[in-house]
């Protein structure tokens, strides 16, 4: 897995040593696990000079939320839903091998990150849970409203990581509201997808 401890931005200094030691891993031939919270010119140059590569590459994508709002709060100065989404859809389509993390997940909605990651990904979908999170977490400058959907803790029964392939039925979004301790939205039981568009429209 490549970075373990910090990120590659687009800042000349950090990306392009990172280019250059993950080309001398590939020249050895070894298979490659890229986690990061993607910026698209990093991610379009990515794909554009590691093409020939595909095949020993995985994108694995940290989109923690689907709001906007708590993603500027929690990660700030990262880029944000919108870009990270749109860094998902652009290796998928130039044909990597794409995976998310949702780890750990910022509010009891997953299944919204989900449902917007779910045609973009073709290994697996991760979630995990932030612990400890009243001991070890201040909210002092957060609204009582981000600081209610905030406490992922508290709004879930999850203790450890699952993986949820990408092709899983749609079962998957009842096991993720369940997870959350959350009913699906009356009257859109099962049809996330288009609670998931609304839900983008919205933090677009």
């Amino acid at each position: 897995m490549f970075p373990t401890a910090h990120d590659i931005t687009n800042n000349p200094w950090v990306r392009d040593p990172c280019f250059a030691v993950i080309q001398s891993i590939l020249n050895r031939g070894y298979d490659l696990l890229i986690v990061t919270k993607p910026e698209l010119e990093v991610i379009q140059l990515f794909c554009e000079i590691f093409r020939d590569y595909r095949d020993m590459i995985e994108l694995r994508f940290t989109i923690t939320s689907a709001d906007e709002e708590l993603l500027k709060f929690w990660e700030p100065n990262a880029p944000n839903f919108t870009e990270r989404l749109a860094c998902l859809e652009y290796a998928y389509k130039t044909g990597f091998a794409t995976s998310v993390s949702c780890e750990p997940y910022l509010d009891p909605y997953v299944v919204y990150t989900y449902s917007a990651c779910k045609p973009y990904i073709t290994d697996s979908f991760w979630v995990g849970k932030l612990r400890g999170f009243t001991n070890r977490v201040k909210l002092d400058d957060a609204t009582p409203e981000l600081s209610t959907k905030s406490n992922v803790e508290s709004n879930s029964t999850m203790n450890t990581l699952i993986i949820l392939p990408f092709s899983v039925s749609d079962n998957t979004y009842n096991t993720l509201w369940a997870l959350c301790r959350l009913h699906p939205p009356s009257g859109d039981n099962y049809n996330l997808r288009s609670s998931s568009s609304a839900f983008l429209q919205r933090a677009i």
